[in-house]
């Protein structure tokens, strides 16, 4: 779809199940909005930022692949602290070369989160006549979406990233480009955002409007922007190369499938669900002080689940290979709880 022209007091963010983002992915609304335009932008940086047709086009056609392949990973809720941390342990080791991607293709992840504390969550961006609701600052159950996308036979392993804002534009559904950046590792001392990126903001950000500010966290639209996709895309990668984390694939049944085929639809595609509970319990209980009761016996092993740190390890020969995270104390009930969230899609290892 080319660039929209829309009515921006028609726009609303939107809250999509995994069912919904596949279902507009599959109906090609992945879309940017002219806001340099609409929203009047005079900073120099912002037409510039402004995705073209052709990007969209391209970042549609990845994404369609990606989803059609199977290459969609749902992560569940991951708090915003839980994003930082993501940020200040992932950046780290991604530049380390220690953070592996779960495809050498283009990739797409979901997750939920609670926006209600974000800054200019229930705010309006207002110029004059116009007014449009922050998309995916929501309140509680916000969703982002991303498109990561590994550079084809790039020694190094960097890649892109594209945000895709879910928001309803003049009644239809959509998928809108966001902050978009390209993540390059770097040798010597990390920059001071953990990570190394050069970043398109997306044009929103350079609104002359108060609402803007908190946007962007009072910083720059570059910094902020490159925080909003580099924080959840490290998230992401350290989760997945953290040991003893779930991942199923969820397809849907046969039956299904095969009466869709017959009134001529084409298949659902199958999809990733990680089992992020344990960890995001694991990261939100590191620093808190436990009160010591009463004793019971037993072993001095938390109860809980918990991170054992990775570090690098070199041998006599020279060799330098880095000991993955892994997540201990995920507790039984737990995992049969995830398993039993399957509703009616089978899943096959």
């Amino acid at each position: 779809m080319p660039l929209s022209e829309v009515d921006i007091r028609q726009m609303e963010a939107w809250r999509p199940t995994v069912a919904a983002v596949r279902e507009c992915i599959l109906a090609w609304t992945v879309v940017s909005v002219d806001f340099v335009s609409l929203l009047r932008i005079t900073h120099p940086f912002a037409r510039a930022c402004n995705p073209t047709e052709g990007e969209v086009e391209i970042t549609a056609q990845m994404c369609h692949d990606a989803l059609t392949h199977g290459r969609f990973i749902d992560f569940g809720d991951l708090p915003n602290a839980v994003i930082m941390h993501g940020g200040n342990r992932g950046g780290p080791l991604w530049n380390m070369r220690a953070l592996g991607m779960p495809f050498h293709e283009p990739w797409l992840f979901y997750h939920t989160w609670d926006s209600k504390n974000a800054p200019g969550s229930g705010h309006t961006l207002a110029d004059h006549e116009f007014h449009i609701s922050r998309p995916g600052f929501a309140g509680p159950g916000a969703v982002s979406i991303y498109m990561v996308n590994p550079l084809y036979g790039d020694p190094l392993g960097n890649f892109e990233v594209c945000e895709l804002q879910p928001t309803v534009i003049n009644g239809i559904k959509s998928l809108l480009l966001a902050d978009r950046g390209l993540f390059n590792q770097v040798e010597g001392p990390l920059p001071a955002n953990k990570y190394n990126c050069t970043v398109s903001p997306a044009a929103i950000r350079f609104a002359d409007h108060p609402m803007a500010k908190e946007l962007n966290n009072f910083g720059t639209p570059h910094s902020a922007a490159a925080g909003n996709i580099g924080d959840p895309v490290m998230t992401a990668l350290l989760i997945l190369n953290t040991r003893n984390i779930d991942r199923q694939t969820i397809r849907v049944d046969d039956k299904l499938q095969r009466a869709r085929a017959k009134n001529g639809k084409p298949p659902i595609p199958a999809y990733d669900r990680v089992f992020s509970a344990p960890y995001v319990t694991a990261v939100q209980a590191r620093g808190q002080r436990r009160e010591r009761g009463e004793d019971q016996g037993g072993s001095h092993a938390s109860p809980i689940p918990h991170i054992r740190m990775g570090h690098p390890r070199t041998y006599a020969s020279g060799r330098s290979i880095f000991i993955a995270d892994t997540l201990v104390n995920v507790p039984p009930e737990s995992r049969a709880a995830f398993k039993a969230s399957r509703t009616h899609y089978t899943v096959r290892s």
